[in-house]
Formats: structure tokens, sequence, C-alpha cells
């Protein structure tokens, strides 16, 4: 690597450091390119090399993180099933913990956050029998419980002051599913 491709990429990191900081405390509605910049210890001229605005370096992250979602799930015989591909999201999710826990959070950015649930959503859509009314619910609410429910599950994973590791999110995932909301609460109903 170049040293100036050296330096682009610490500016890069300088700049994903700084905006997870800074949308801890501010929504991103209100993020400034200035308040960035100087968080991050770089110029505003530095920043305008690299990205039009503070939207297309929103844009340019976002995009980032989905593309290599989708390149690396782009192979069906690897990831054979919905749960396959949820594996490799969740442990990549693991990885990039904080830009996640940040753009999807309070302060963060609710497009980004739909594409995430629209994404979870089509692991899960792969799965259901598609001519089978299971107990006369209809597929749209199938599809809707199961993809909130593991999104909510997320959604608390970040919450939390010690995170869990991404295998012990899976295993949550995988026993929600198998267990009925009355077996998780451990109630005893007669139906």
């Amino acid at each position: 690597m170049s040293s100036y491709e050296t330096k682009k990429e610490n500016t890069k990191s300088y700049l994903l450091e700084a905006l997870v900081d800074l949308l801890k405390e501010t929504p991103l509605s209100q993020l400034t390119v200035s308040a960035l910049t100087r968080k991050a210890g770089v110029s505003r001229g530095t920043f305008y090399l690299h990205y039009l605005d503070i939207n297309d370096f929103i844009k340019t992250i976002e995009e980032n993180l989905f593309l290599v979602i989708e390149e690396n799930l782009q192979d069906d015989l690897f990831y054979d099933s919905g749960l396959g591909k949820l594996r490799y999201l969740i442990a990549y999710v693991e990885k990039n913990y904080a830009i996640f826990q940040i753009l999807i959070g309070k302060n963060g950015d609710k497009n980004f956050e739909q594409r995430l649930i629209d994404l979870i959503k089509q692991f899960i859509v792969g799965n259901i029998d598609k001519n089978n009314q299971h107990f006369n619910i209809p597929k749209d609410y199938i599809l809707d419980l199961l993809t909130m429910s593991v999104v909510s599950i997320i959604y608390t994973w970040f919450d939390e002051e010690t995170p869990r590791t991404s295998q012990e999110i899976i295993d949550i995932i995988i026993k929600t599913r198998f267990l009925s909301p009355v077996e998780l609460i451990g109630e005893k109903v007669n139906v």
C-alpha cells in the first residue's frame, strides 16, 4: 500500500471513529462536517477530498457495509439456508459492532435500519413454505413476526453494557425460534 493510500485509509478510520463518538450524543440529522472533522482531527479540506458532504460520507459507509454483506452472501452453496446467512450477518455485525450500533441506534439512520430489516426478511422468506398456511396464519404475518423478533434481539444486543458474542446471539435466535412465547416466560397454558 502506498503512502497516499495509507493516509487515505487512516483518514477514513479517524472519521469513522469520530462518527461513532459523535452519534452517541448527536442525532445524525444534526451532524456537521465541522464537528466531525474537529473530532477526527482532520481538516475540512481533507474531508472534502473524499466526500461531497456529510450525507455522502454516511451513504459511503452504509454502502460499504452492505456491499461486503451482499458480496459474501452471493454464494448460495456456502450459505445454504437463511440461518447460515443470518450467522454470517450476526458475525459481521459483531466485527463492525460500533458502527452498526450507532447507525441503528436512536441517533442513527432509519433508512439504514430499514435496509437491515429488509435483508433479514430476505433470509427468512426463503424458509417459509409458500403453499402452507401454518395454523391459518397468513404468510405475511409469519414473516413479520419472525423478522421483527430477530431484529428485536439485535436491538437488545446493542443495548447491552457488555455485549454478548455473535455465537451467543445466534443461540438466542435459534432457541427463540423453537420455544413458544408462553414457554419463554415460563407459563403453562391449556389450549
